[in-house]
């Protein structure tokens, strides 16, 4: 395959393994950076709270938490709860 004028094969070397090390699971010490930056959070903090109580309606939610009520569902899972052991996650 060959990457001429659009990289350089060290370029499409990087890009490669970067797309690879992004596939890989997230070791727990940056799962703890990830969780306490969110909860510090405060539009962050606002969507863990909807999703480990429960969302408001479309219309009482604030705009800037628009584009997450609409994937409620995918955040708080297809019965519309996040089960109780995942919840410190």
């Amino acid at each position: 395959m060959s990457y001429q004028g659009i990289f350089t094969q060290q370029e499409a070397v990087e890009s490669h393994i970067t797309a690879v090390a992004m596939q890989l699971p997230a070791i727990e010490e940056q799962l703890k950076v990830y969780r306490s930056t969110q909860i510090q959070d405060a539009l962050c903090s606002r969507v863990i709270e909807f999703t480990n109580t429960g969302w408001l309606t479309k219309q009482q939610i604030q705009p800037e938490l628009q584009p997450f009520w609409e994937a409620y569902e995918l955040l708080t899972g297809h019965a519309g709860k996040v089960p109780v052991s995942l919840y410190t996650l």
